[in-house]
């Protein structure tokens, strides 16, 4: 993995953000120990959330300053998000971006893409659905007493929740018979059509190349190479 590779991943990586997976692997954050990143004061530098051993990989990739391969942010250490059930406190500070002592809604939103066994539509609905049963103050913010508090705290309801039948179904195969179907899948938002970023994410996750960087970079450039077969009206996307 070079740092090459990760500089081009700006617009796939926030299309993996925004549905909870690992900005590097394209993997789900679930399925591996996650990480922050953090400075030179043990401070967090960005929002940004990576699995642990796709950091590592990256920080090993680099010489000198290591930086996060969406923002740019300089890191100099990674600190593993631990299970909020061993060690809530652990847990709440690491997803305290800011510093503050307070969750906020984007805050806890991002970490429990972590933890959601969710397609990342029903998690941030689950959120916006709860977070009043949360905030009893009504700030807007979660407090640590907040979060643990017994019955009705978020991690009560982490612990309580029955989230397996809101789980995605694996992609289907890219045949020629399926191919609706395929972009139906890939296409997550509705709005029929894909755009370059999405189409390098559905290829991946379809082709189970997560862990093969030389594959992901085959893949970018081949579907730069050819993008303009597709897009053929320039809008950067394309209809089913």
């Amino acid at each position: 993995m070079t740092e090459t590779m990760l500089q081009v991943r700006g617009g796939e990586a926030t299309v993996a953000t925004d549905h909870a997976e690992c900005p590097i692997c394209f993997e789900p954050m679930i399925s591996a120990p996650s990480c922050v990143l953090l400075d030179s004061s043990d401070k967090r530098v960005c929002q940004h959330l990576y699995h642990l051993h796709c950091a590592q990989a990256h920080q090993q990739s680099q010489l000198g300053i290591t930086n996060c391969p969406i923002c740019r942010g300089a890191f100099s250490s990674l600190l593993e998000i631990p299970d909020f059930n061993a060690d809530p406190t652990g847990w709440f500070q690491s997803a305290d971006l800011d510093g503050d002592g307070q969750l906020s809604i984007s805050e806890t939103t991002e970490i429990l893409k972590t933890v959601l066994p969710l397609n990342w539509r029903h998690a941030e609905q689950w959120i916006r659905q709860e977070w009043n049963q949360w905030d009893t103050d009504g700030d807007g913010r979660l407090s640590y007493s907040e979060i643990t508090r017994p019955r009705t705290g978020l991690l009560a309801c982490l612990r309580a929740e029955n989230f397996s039948l809101l789980r995605r179904d694996l992609p289907p195969e890219m045949e020629e018979s399926n191919l609706r179907e395929w972009f139906a899948y890939s296409d997550e938002d509705e709005s029929g059509e894909l755009d370059r970023e999405e189409v390098v994410r559905a290829l991946i996750n379809t082709l189970g190349v997560g862990q093969d960087f030389e594959r992901q970079t085959s893949i970018r450039e081949a579907v730069n190479g050819v993008w303009g077969v597709f897009d053929t009206d320039g809008s950067g996307a394309f209809a089913g």
